[in-house]
């Protein structure tokens, strides 16, 4: 009995030792290494040329170093410098602790540097980054994003361009047809900007909008030059209505240009007619100088026309008429002659000049020249 025992025992031994020599030799055709360098310190290496100088560090691929504590690095020409950092690709170089680096550098002399701790950078055939992801500052709370050579991102999402290179976010639906959206939400679903094919534009918020600075050019591009006011609109405004504060205000103000550049007030009426014009104490505005066009864009000509009237026009009331006369009998309000429409017919007539009238004030004559309504003159 015993000795069937330890035969058994012997069989599984030696059933053992096979095992564990298969395994071996499996295990040896499946690693290769050559020139590859350990610190014994329970580091491994393999493939061609690398190095785990770090405790409890791994290298492999080709003439890669994982040189920190539990560093790992794998590719081609990589460096894990810092303690417990990664490298996964070809000439990258993780310099800090914690530190990760992914993709490719440009060559071993422009290599994708990661001298971050715990963080990650991702970027191919450039030394700069594409993708840096930052350490979080708590246990509860998340890092910050860059995009572009953003390895100290300023906003939970920082974008650079490259030099020459416009810094741009394309938001951009599956299709851009007919109803298509695309839009960029801020704060909450009612906050943000939103662009709808064939329609345009919108600004979405809950409550106000406000622009604190600086000014605002409607229908210009930017080769205009700068906006001439905080708001510089080339074009037609409509609106449901104006209000202009600031200022002093009364009912029945108008608003009227002040200056040669429109700088517009709100001025009383009376103050705002033109200094020719000359208003009276009982309200009667009479023109004292130049002379007048009426239904026409041109300036009278004649030296003695001081009114120019194109087109018909009609003289109508009780006793409608016109006046003619020079300075020393106007003043009297009729002038030296007048025609006016009366009794059925035009009369031709002399006013009476009053006091006022000079050599002239006594020569009343009416009827002069009378034509009737029916064709008959009388002298």
């Amino acid at each position: 009995m015993d000795k069937t025992l330890k035969t058994i025992k012997m069989k599984k031994t030696i059933s053992l030792f096979v095992m564990t020599l298969f395994m071996f030799v499996q295990l040896q055709a499946q690693v290769h290494y050559q020139n590859t360098t350990t610190n014994n310190r329970n580091s491994s290496a393999i493939g061609y040329g690398t190095v785990a100088s770090g405790e409890k560090s791994f290298a492999s691929g080709l003439t890669s170093t994982a040189q920190g504590v539990g560093s790992t690095t794998m590719g081609i020409d990589n460096l894990a410098i810092g303690d417990y950092s990664i490298t996964l690709g070809s000439n990258l170089k993780a310099q800090q602790g914690h530190s990760i680096v992914i993709g490719s550098g440009y060559s071993n002399y422009f290599r994708l540097t990661n001298n971050n701790t715990y963080s990650l950078m991702v970027g191919f055939l450039s030394q700069y980054p594409t993708l840096f992801v930052s350490t979080s500052p708590a246990y509860n709370k998340t890092g910050r994003i860059g995009i572009g050579n953003v390895t100290s991102p300023r906003a939970k999402l920082h974008v650079r361009a490259d030099s020459s290179e416009e810094a741009a976010v394309f938001i951009e639906p599956n299709r851009w047809q007919s109803g298509a959206e695309a839009g960029l939400l801020l704060g909450n679903m009612y906050h943000g900007i939103k662009a709808v094919e064939g329609l345009g534009l919108t600004f979405l918020t809950e409550k106000n909008y406000y622009f604190p600075d600086g000014k605002v050019s409607i229908g210009r591009n930017d080769t205009g030059g700068e906006p001439a006011a905080e708001l510089d609109v080339n074009g037609t405004v409509q609106m449901t209505g104006l209000r202009l504060t600031g200022q002093i205000i009364r009912e029945g103000y108008v608003l009227t240009s002040v200056d040669q550049n429109g700088q517009a007030q709100w001025r009383d009426p009376q103050s705002v007619i033109p200094q020719t014009w000359v208003k009276t104490e009982d309200d009667d505005i009479y023109y004292n100088e130049g002379r007048v066009s009426i239904n026409t864009d041109a300036p009278p000509t004649a030296r003695d026309m001081f009114l120019t009237v194109k087109g018909s026009q009609i003289i109508y009331g009780p006793n409608a008429g016109l006046f003619f006369g020079d300075d020393e009998n106007t003043l009297s309000g009729y002038g030296k002659y007048g025609i006016e429409h009366q009794n059925g017919g035009l009369n031709f007539w002399i006013p009476w000049q009053g006091n006022e009238g000079g050599k002239d004030r006594d020569r009343f004559m009416n009827y002069v020249l009378f034509l009737k309504d029916d064709g008959n003159v009388g002298i």
